[in-house]
């Protein structure tokens, strides 16, 4: 499974043109009056998200959904935090949601083709025991 400094580098990239909070960076950018954020939260489900990265060959390295675990939400939560500067507060939750999820499926699609492999075995290993009595 992969490092948290590995998930965040992923998300660095994937994250690249998101909006981002400079305000939790410096205390005078707080000063400047700026219009609100358009959030990716507002326009993206967590869903739709998971379903982007499913896709994603670089998501797909990461193999946060082994077919064994997953990685907790600490782990997740962490690389996304450690996003400089970070995402705004609600567009970390949808990020943290979005990975759970991708993960997940990723797991069940792990373990889908575990037991796949094990019954083209146990199949195999049948018709070569048949073919030997024969």
């Amino acid at each position: 499974m992969a490092t948290q400094a590995e998930v965040t580098r992923f998300l660095e990239d994937y994250v690249a043109g998101w909006p981002r909070d400079h305000a939790a960076l410096s205390p005078a950018y707080r000063l400047r009056p700026l219009p609100p954020p358009r959030l990716v939260a507002h326009e993206r489900t967590a869903e739709q998200i998971a379903d982007d990265l499913l896709v994603d060959a670089a998501f797909k390295a990461l193999q946060l959904g082994t077919w064994l675990a997953t990685p907790d939400g600490q782990l997740i939560k962490a690389a996304i935090e450690a996003l400089s500067p970070p995402p705004y507060r609600q567009d970390i939750e949808l990020l943290v949601q979005a990975l759970t999820i991708a993960a997940k499926l990723q797991q069940k699609e792990a373990r889908r083709n575990a037991v796949a492999a094990g019954l083209a075995i146990a199949a195999g290993s049948a018709l070569l025991a048949a073919a030997s009595r024969s």
